[in-house]
């Protein structure tokens, strides 16, 4: 019997830790995997955003003429003064030349640090979604 009480607790446990593993992963938003020095977004009063428009990545020329479409994610780490302290793959798109234009797009542009709700800047990582689409018009 007691044997059985250990197997209910520890889904228990597990669905209790779940939250603080994975905050979300919208568009530009939480983090994904919170690691050390790291702040989750449920301490966050305002998340990294970028400095202007996040620009659109470059569409890879070969996906482009064979018809490919897809998105990847990216995790930024951005730091209390907005650098851009690691840049990666967080979900890939399966292919190398998109995946490297959503790098290239999400570092192009400066970061503005997120804030916790005293507004003193952290260190956060951000998880971003591209999406490449082709607009089926004819004609270019």
């Amino acid at each position: 019997m007691q044997r059985l009480d250990k197997r209910l607790t520890l889904p228990l446990v597990l669905l209790l830790a779940l939250p603080t593993l994975s905050a979300g992963d919208d568009e530009i938003g939480r983090a994904a995997v919170p690691l050390p020095g790291v702040t989750t977004s449920a301490s966050l009063a305002k998340e990294p955003q970028p400095v202007g428009a996040l620009p659109a990545p470059g569409y890879p020329e070969t996906a482009e003429d064979e018809g490919w479409e897809g998105s990847c994610k990216v995790r930024l780490r951005i730091s209390a003064e907005g650098e851009i302290l690691n840049a990666e793959i967080a979900v890939s798109s399966g292919r190398e030349d998109a995946d490297q234009a959503a790098l290239d797009a999400a570092t192009s542009v400066a970061w503005r640090p997120g804030t916790d709700q005293a507004g003193k800047p952290l260190t956060q990582d951000v998880t971003m979604t591209f999406t490449f689409e082709l607009s089926g018009d004819e004609g270019d």
